[in-house]
């Protein structure tokens, strides 16, 4: 079966997020009927995009909060129904510049959430059953530049196991005409909310959809101590001397 990852971006000035679903090729027409019919229920909307409907804004724009949870909560089913597995990575955005700034590759942070999600992907393949190559489908309509130039960097320094699962290649969709983007948006943004209650940035919210079934979900989080661990094996030198060098007295316990 052919096997797609459709990913989305959701970024403010704290947290970069990349999310979305890996679908196998033959639940797309059922999935993009469903969507479809879904976008059509009263009031009708034209698209989903999750900041619109937490923020009733655009699409979303004089909805009752009654209808718009209804909305989501169906659309999430369907996202469900087509899901192999839901994948995402957040980055802290200040920390990240502060220890990546002077790397030449790793200063786009879209390079460390590609890498980071390839590499989540290969470690957990088999378990999530992915057993060939995944095409990697993002929206144009977000960094599309910053994702190309991540990408290139990608392919060039991403060890074979990694190389062997994804595509050579990233294919750009408007998520008004590729449905799945829809749903990765709205993965995208929840994660990104998610950190930045623990950061202490947005208040606690429960979630706006009822679980249906346990789909895999890999989610990895990117906070300083996961970054200077990966600052550590880019220099080559142990942790511990890495942070005898930043004069930093952080906990050495890796997350």
């Amino acid at each position: 079966m052919a096997l797609q990852a459709f990913i989305d971006d959701s970024i403010d000035e704290h947290v970069l997020t990349l999310g979305g679903l890996i679908s196998p090729s033959e639940r797309s027409e059922v999935f993009v009927r469903e969507w479809g019919n879904a976008l059509l229920m009263r009031p009708k909307i034209r698209w989903f995009k999750m900041s619109e409907a937490m923020g009733f804004g655009g699409e979303f724009d004089g909805m009752s909060c009654e209808r718009r949870d209804e909305r989501i909560k169906v659309l999430y089913r369907i996202a469900e129904d087509a899901a192999l597995a839901f994948v995402a990575i957040s980055i802290e955005l200040k920390p990240y510049d502060e220890i990546f700034g002077g790397f030449q590759y790793l200063k786009n942070p879209y390079y460390s959430a590609i890498f980071g999600i390839a590499e989540r992907l290969a470690a957990t393949a088999s378990e999530i059953g992915v057993h060939e190559k995944l095409t990697l489908v993002f929206d144009q309509r977000g960094e599309s530049r910053r994702i190309s130039d991540a990408w290139t960097q990608f392919k060039s320094l991403a060890p074979p196991n990694v190389q062997s699962l994804i595509s050579d290649a990233p294919t750009f969709r408007d998520d008004t005409e590729c449905l799945q983007l829809q749903t990765s948006d709205m993965i995208a943004w929840w994660v990104r909310r998610k950190k930045l209650e623990q950061l202490g940035v947005s208040e606690r919210m429960r979630p706006p959809w009822n679980k249906a079934r346990d789909v895999p979900t890999l989610v990895f989080d990117w906070s300083e101590m996961n970054l200077l661990w990966s600052q550590a094996r880019a220099l080559g030198i142990p942790l511990p001397v890495l942070l005898k060098l930043r004069g930093s007295y952080i906990s050495l316990n890796r997350p």
